[in-house]
């Protein structure tokens, strides 16, 4: 599907239980449409190697793995778990794609919230934690330590989708684009011509992104929930949280820990890990940092 605004041409494309666009800009049609394609093409590929829900994906085989054993997964499969690591070690463990089992003791199958009974928590807690989890780069294989732990790709999925997307339109000689996988998080390249970036709305604001991304969690949906791994259970008082980062994967990530982390961290955060800015909101009250502050 494609369309047309004043900043350039329109793609979409259902992938990874979302809709992904891409706005091209300052190219002939054609040119931009087969681009597009190519982009959608790269983000199907990743949901076959990286979705829990698709029973050949490398997700699918590591999660089937028994203690001790391990299984060689694809480079980009390697490379999204490098990353979710790294985040993992940087929150002290509040971002973690490990916590798979504790996020199916509060959502069921359908989608709704339920409460798991105290010991179905208790070894869902016992199979969560990264380090359950080794990675040896010499041959890109992933050891279980630990049986039953599960994957779940889904606070980081979709920016690191964006990041290869935009590798895809560099590739392709197009360097002024945006891409977004739903509302949660976009990717901007360089802004279009004549214009100083690509517009966001952000909590009422418009604000300009250009060559960075800018993700966003929180509690609206319901039977959302934004699982605590220090705790095993939901968070609640803070509603949302955005982050502004280099790259979509790590926003995606970011946005996700911020809604765990204190103040002080995320400020913290966003030193340490050269984010442009962060935001926290908790009922009316907001807190910006980086940036925004």
């Amino acid at each position: 599907m494609s369309r047309s605004n004043a900043l350039g041409a329109c793609f979409s494309h259902e992938a990874m239980a979302t809709t992904f666009r891409v706005t091209i800009a300052a190219q002939e049609a054609r040119y931009a449409q087969q681009a597009a394609l190519a982009v959608f093409a790269e983000v199907d590929r990743l949901e076959g190697e990286l979705s829990r829900f698709v029973d050949s994906s490398d997700i699918s085989y590591v999660n089937a793995l028994e203690t001790g054993e391990s299984c060689v997964v694809s480079p980009d499969t390697f490379r999204v778990l490098e990353i979710a690591r790294d985040m993992y070690e940087r929150t002290n463990g509040k971002f973690d794609v490990t916590i798979g089992s504790l996020v199916r003791c509060w959502v069921s199958s359908t989608g709704e919230p339920c409460v798991p009974d105290e010991d179905s928590l208790e070894h869902a807690r016992a199979v969560s934690g990264f380090d359950l989890l080794e990675l040896s780069e010499d041959d890109l294989r992933v050891k279980v330590l630990c049986a039953g732990v599960q994957i779940d790709l889904g606070g980081i999925g979709k920016g690191f989708a964006l990041d290869v997307a935009a590798l895809t339109l560099l590739e392709w000689g197009i360097d002024s684009a945006f891409l977004d996988s739903g509302t949660s998080t976009v990717l901007a390249l360089d802004a279009a011509p004549d214009s100083d970036g690509w517009p966001v709305g952000l909590d009422g604001d418009r604000i300009l992104v250009k060559n960075s991304a800018l993700s966003g969690s929180g509690l609206a949906v319901r039977g959302e929930h934004i699982i605590d791994p220090s705790t095993g259970t939901p968070i609640t008082g803070r509603t949302g949280a955005w982050a502004l980062c280099p790259t979509a994967a790590v926003a995606d990530a970011l946005s996700t820990a911020f809604m765990l982390l204190s103040p002080e961290d995320v400020q913290n955060m966003c030193e340490s890990v050269q984010l442009s800015a962060g935001r926290i909101v908790e009922r009316d009250d907001v807190r910006n940092y980086g940036l925004w502050a």
